[in-house]
């Protein structure tokens, strides 16, 4: 991130020192032409600017800085702002020089030409303002879209978070009560085979039981007739 923050920085450095050049020249300079190439090339630096620093906002909150780099963007817009009014007002300087010149001109038959060159050439830097004006609001309306976006998103990967964390715990739940429940059921199954061996161990007691009682063994020998003495 401190890699890509330079190489914006630098960009914006170069477009801002290139938007200076350009007021410079609007000030300086006698060819209305001139002034006028320099006043697009500027209203087209400071689009420029503009979205570099709001591809350094998009990084910034991107990657969680935002409130790290607030200060610091703040203060590439304010030189933007105050690049933009140094520009109107040189603009606003060549307006009232070159009226004051065009009166002159019109005074002078020959320089109709002249005159309709340098007001074709005003309405063209006065559409291309609208145009970019129009582009900068855009622009504006999408940073504070995308931002109100990239906070809905934390919230729901929040909410996301807390619903694995909670799913997770459930989870756990269920392998602790099914662990008791395989517990339980070896215990009643153990309890059965005893019972059942139990059972056996007293049916098999009680027929021991009987059988000694009134088996064979038991039964009266049949009543045998006397013997009578020999010889009598």
């Amino acid at each position: 991130m401190d890699h890509l923050l330079q190489h914006y920085e630098q960009d914006l450095a170069d477009t801002l020192e290139s938007i200076r050049q350009s007021i410079q020249a609007v000030s300086t300079t006698n060819d209305s032409e001139k002034k006028i190439e320099e006043v697009k090339k500027a209203e087209d630096n400071l689009g420029e600017a503009e979205q570099i620093i709001q591809q350094i906002e998009y990084s910034a909150i991107s990657t969680n800085q935002i409130g790290k780099l607030r200060g610091r963007i703040s203060e590439f817009e304010e030189q933007v702002k105050s690049l933009r009014k140094q520009l109107q007002s040189a603009e606003q300087n060549f307006q009232r020089n070159r009226l004051l010149g065009d009166a002159i001109l019109n005074s002078n038959p020959l320089n109709e030409e002249v005159h309709q060159r340098v007001s074709d050439d005003t309405r063209r830097m006065e559409r291309s303002s609208a145009v970019l004006r129009s582009t900068v609001s855009q622009a504006q309306d999408l940073t504070v879209q995308m931002e109100d976006t990239m906070v809905e998103l934390d919230r729901q990967r929040h909410v996301m978070l807390l619903s694995s964390e909670r799913l997770d715990t459930i989870n756990d739940k269920l392998k602790t009560a099914s662990g008791i429940i395989s517990g339980m059921t070896r215990r009643v199954m153990t309890n059965k085979l005893i019972m059942g061996v139990i059972a056996l161990v007293l049916a098999g007691s009680i027929a021991l039981i009987i059988y000694l009682k009134f088996g064979p063994s038991n039964k009266e020998a049949p009543n045998e007739p006397p013997q009578t003495p020999e010889g009598g």
